[in-house]
């Protein structure tokens, strides 16, 4: 990384500077390593490139540039298409770099079921009964009103059950 002497990154494992176009414009090797590109190849490629909801990007780099900072918690692309949770901290600094410092979130799992824990438990229970009712009508091939499927869910007395089928236990660090 080139010297950067910026006190809001000292001390800082995985750091990224990006330019108005959001292109990596340097970074650290951990950052690198995080993402498992080389520097060049890393150098090579946008925010967009390394994100994981590309979609996301245009609005919240926007939305960063105008407020001059941000922060929270962000899902990257490694180089073999897994997912990477971060926290981070963006900053845009006197000097007019833009820089981020990212902190891999490796507890993610106690941070969604908290998360799920917070939502209105009856929202909770309904969204998951309408999915399970969606994926049971579906295994059976047939097209079932959802207020009949979520009807016959509370008159069977069937609670709501998590499954985290997003992640694989794999692609996360224990």
């Amino acid at each position: 990384m080139l010297a950067h002497a910026h006190l809001e990154l000292q001390g800082a494992k995985f750091v990224v500077f990006a330019d108005g176009n959001r292109r990596y414009v340097d970074c650290s090797e951990a950052a690198c390593g995080l993402l498992g590109y080389t520097r060049e190849k890393l150098l090579s490629k946008t925010v967009d490139d390394v994100s994981y909801n590309v979609s996301e990007v245009p609005d919240l780099f926007a939305q960063y540039l105008k407020d001059g900072a941000m922060e929270g918690v962000f899902v990257l692309r490694r180089s073999d298409g897994s997912p990477i949770p971060i926290r981070f901290k963006a900053f845009v600094l006197e000097d007019g770099c833009n820089a981020a410092v990212w902190d891999p979130i490796k507890d993610w799992r106690p941070s969604y079921l908290a998360a799920l824990l917070e939502l209105d438990r009856s929202k909770l229970k309904s969204k998951v009964e309408l999915a399970l009712a969606d994926i049971q009508a579906a295994r059976a091939g047939t097209d079932i009103a959802r207020t009949t499927r979520a009807a016959s869910y509370e008159r069977r007395g069937r609670g709501p059950q998590l499954a985290f089928t997003h992640h694989q236990a794999q692609d996360c660090e224990p």
